[in-house]
């Protein structure tokens, strides 16, 4: 039997126990594949299907695989799941409030050097002044706002089409 033979059938026997969890053979490396709950700091709200990195490769790594899904599954039924424990470093830097991310956003701007006052305010600051400034900065945030402008217009294009919404993303 092959490895990825062996991946399937070890998918097989955990469906049979009732666990699930998945195992993934892409190339040679090895994943597990379960919902889980959504990373720290992120903005989303429910779990998804996610996968986890084994760093194991190979016939020689799928025992020690088998051994890590079963612990994974048991984490996430008994509510003990932290991804810290799984390899996931959380972000250090607290998310961020909009009007924050406003401001470093701004004076970064700014420092590119010869910009007009009038720039900053059609282009930029008429857009972002719409957003809730208090509010901490999340994809939501931003897509509710894009979605709540009219399509082909110039707010829409700022908060989108210019990467504005990927800055914000990787705030």
């Amino acid at each position: 039997m092959n490895l990825s033979e062996r991946v399937q059938a070890s998918n097989t026997e955990f469906s049979a126990r009732g666990l699930r969890v998945r195992l993934e053979l892409r190339g040679q490396s090895l994943y597990l594949r379960r919902m889980l709950p959504p990373k720290p700091n992120s903005s989303a709200v429910r779990p998804s299907q996610q996968r986890i990195a084994t760093g194991l490769r190979g016939e020689a790594g799928l025992r020690v695989a088998k051994k890590r899904a079963e612990l994974l599954d048991a984490e996430c039924d008994t509510n003990r799941f932290r991804w810290e424990n799984w390899g996931w470093e959380p972000l250090q830097e607290p998310l961020k409030k909009v009007g924050d991310w406003v401001q470093a956003f701004e004076a970064q701007w700014r420092a590119k050097g010869n910009r007009a006052e009038v720039t900053w305010n059609r282009d930029y600051w008429e857009v972002f002044k719409r957003l809730p400034q208090q509010a901490l900065l999340t994809d939501t945030i931003i897509l509710d706002r894009i979605h709540a402008t009219n399509p082909r217009t110039k707010t829409r294009s700022q908060l989108h089409g210019t990467g504005v919404f990927n800055q914000i993303r990787g705030h």
